[in-house]
């Protein structure tokens, strides 16, 4: 996005909604709509920070017949401009190049924000777990740990219900 190439520091919170965004969220370079599904109020609040200060965007909820997930929207005109690659399928979700060059405070950010839309808490022990598709998030994610202190390894689990590798 040129606002974010325009300076070289990306705000946390506009890397807390991309983290969150690749986490639960959707996006194809084909429509001006971003997607996004999650229940949780301080996740949607941190999103909307994000958006606002991104282009004054905000979640719109979107009402679903099946009333059972929780979806939102962001529609306007230069949700175009969002550059990060398509990823409507979570196997090719990748983190974008700007987090990737940021610095520690929004890459920490970044990874608050996928971590609070994929990961989770290991029962008595003093791990946390992200789940993912993508083999390449998986090791960019390990990567940006790294650069923050934090060791991390990348294992492959099959699951045989959707017959594919999580990372």
């Amino acid at each position: 996005y040129e606002q974010w190439e325009k300076s070289s520091i990306v705000d946390k919170d506009i890397a807390y909604m991309i983290g969150a965004m690749i986490g639960d969220g959707c996006f194809s370079k084909k429509s001006i709509i971003l997607g996004f599904t999650n229940m949780d109020k301080d996740c949607l609040d941190n999103v909307n920070i994000g958006l606002k200060k991104w282009d004054n965007y905000y979640l719109r909820k979107i009402n679903l017949k099946s009333g059972k997930d929780i979806q939102y929207s962001v529609r306007g005109k230069n949700i175009k401009d969002f550059e990060i690659e398509e990823y409507n399928k979570s196997t090719f979700k990748s983190t974008p190049n700007i987090i990737l060059k940021a610095k520690f405070e929004s890459i920490a950010a970044y990874l608050s924000g996928l971590f609070d839309t994929d990961g989770c808490c290991v029962t008595n022990t003093p791990m946390v777990e992200l789940s993912t598709k993508s083999f390449d998030l998986a090791e960019e994610t390990q990567m940006l740990l790294l650069i923050l202190g934090i060791n991390a390894i990348v294992k492959t689990q099959f699951n045989k219900k959707y017959n594919k590798n999580y990372y």
